[in-house]
């Protein structure tokens, strides 16, 4: 996930103060193309007026092609692509004892961690240390006149460069753990309330999930299909794999039974491994 897509989701989840609001936005153009001609796929309203004096309004997606000739592709009314965006947003979503038993998992193994960390920074700090130490003896030997200045310059720039390295190692150990664990939990948390967001968001928020979640958005005979970015393919995995895990314990055992769906859980994480990593796209 880039930088870009992470502080999109910290918008979505209310922690960062979001867009102002743009008029007559529409939520899926500027997202897709037409599956056909490749061309970029737009959308307009529509009024309809009974002779009983009734109105209706109808948003209608189509391709921008100039004419049949080009492409042979009908309009498509918002509300069949919404049910659409709303299955394939519901395919990342994850139970909440799902994410309560991934990220207790997550800290145990980063809390386990914790001292190959500190070893690694004692490790670290040693050879600073020593960088330090030779930077001293090279002082001395330019004043005892036994380095020529630009070989004493040459030295000390290659160890400087060495310490500046070590210093950076050290200072970052701990800090992207941290973060990483934050950004794991935010994923986590933006999956579980992804379909309600979805639903009850205004069409600039929709328009911002998708363009989050997915790429590679075409649509075609009505159909729309996409490819989900990492890490939300693989948690569309791992929804579907709670989910069939889910009916078969209830149905063993007519309840849900946690220590049975937590063992089903654990398998996740090799799942995904041996899952392939070339998914076609959905749709």
């Amino acid at each position: 996930m880039t930088k870009s897509e992470f502080n999109q989701i910290q918008v979505i989840l209310g922690k960062k103060r979001p867009d102002k609001p743009h008029k007559n936005t529409f939520p899926f153009t500027g997202l897709m193309k037409c599956g056909e001609c490749g061309k970029v796929v737009t959308a307009e309203h529509k009024y309809k007026k009974q002779k009983n004096g009734n109105k209706h309004h109808y948003i209608y997606y189509h391709c921008t092609a100039k004419n049949k000739s080009i492409c042979s592709q009908s309009v498509v009314n918002q509300k069949e692509i919404s049910k659409q965006m709303i299955d394939i947003v519901n395919s990342i979503k994850v139970p909440r004892d799902f994410v309560k038993w991934a990220l207790e998992v997550i800290k145990k193994q980063n809390n386990a961690e914790v001292q190959t960390r500190i070893s690694i920074i004692e490790s670290q700090r040693k050879a600073y240390d020593k960088c330090s130490t030779k930077i001293d003896t090279l002082i001395e030997m330019r004043i005892n006149g036994e380095l020529l200045e630009e070989e004493f310059s040459n030295k000390k720039k290659d160890i400087q460069e060495e310490k500046e390295r070590l210093n950076k190692i050290i200072n970052n150990v701990d800090s992207k753990a941290d973060k990483w664990m934050g950004e794991v939990e935010d994923v986590f948390n933006f999956s579980e309330m992804i379909s309600t967001k979805f639903e009850n968001s205004d069409d600039l928020t929709k328009k911002k999930i998708i363009r989050n979640i997915c790429s590679n958005l075409y649509l075609k005979d009505k159909k729309v299909s996409i490819q989900l970015k990492k890490p939300f393919e693989e948690l569309q995995v791992v929804s579907k794999f709670i989910r069939n895990e889910s009916i078969v314990v209830r149905t063993a055992g007519n309840s849900l039974d946690k220590r049975k769906t937590a063992l089903s859980y654990g398998q996740f994480p090799t799942m995904l491994r041996e899952s392939d990593s070339n998914r076609r796209p959905i749709g």
